[in-house]
């Protein structure tokens, strides 16, 4: 398979320089760059580790990117399945346990640093994945694979603030499976 990010010039597309290990799955501009988010350790031999900007002239590594370390994944780079913005915040969601170094399980906020806010896990106290983000009322919105985010017991769908985490389900919802 083609493995390139591709550029629209308004007439045909054409590849950025550079060819990723892996897949990717989520685009999102942040600031001037474009970040670039999916299962891939490298892009030509520069270590990415599934998280890459784009600025117009290379690529760069968002820190030392995403890891697995302690619970098996799929990818044991992790793997980002979405991005968006929160306030001054680039949102990275996916499966993961450290962003650029910092204890993250599955959600994670950047801003020239890494910020954990709690994370998300599965029943079994596993982290799992976040696999969508949105921004409804000024709150942050994560739907994914998860029955707790931060201390919020949340069926696969919950509203982050800035500073906790909130259940956006009812009781009895059985939460979402992949979508949001």
């Amino acid at each position: 398979p083609d493995r390139h990010v591709y550029r629209w010039d308004g007439s045909s597309w054409t590849p950025l320089p550079g060819t990723l290990s892996g897949s990717v799955h989520a685009l999102q501009v942040f600031g001037d760059k474009l970040i670039v988010g999916g299962a891939f350790a490298t892009i030509d031999a520069d270590t990415m580790n599934s998280i890459a900007a784009w600025d117009g002239d290379r690529w760069s590594p968002l820190g030392s990117g995403l890891a697995c370390v302690q619970h098996p994944c799929i990818y044991p780079k992790g793997i980002v399945r979405s991005l968006a913005t929160f306030g001054e915040s680039l949102v990275v969601g996916g499966e993961f346990e450290r962003a650029g170094g910092t204890p993250a399980r599955g959600i994670a906020l950047c801003n020239g640093r890494w910020l954990d806010v709690g994370g998300v896990e599965g029943e079994e106290g596993y982290p799992e994945d976040v696999d969508a983000l949105g921004t409804w009322n000024g709150k942050l919105v994560a739907g994914g694979n998860f029955v707790k985010a931060g201390d919020a017991t949340a069926m696969g769908i919950a509203a982050y603030d800035g500073t906790k985490w909130m259940a956006l389900s009812k009781p009895g919802f059985s939460g979402l499976d992949d979508a949001a």
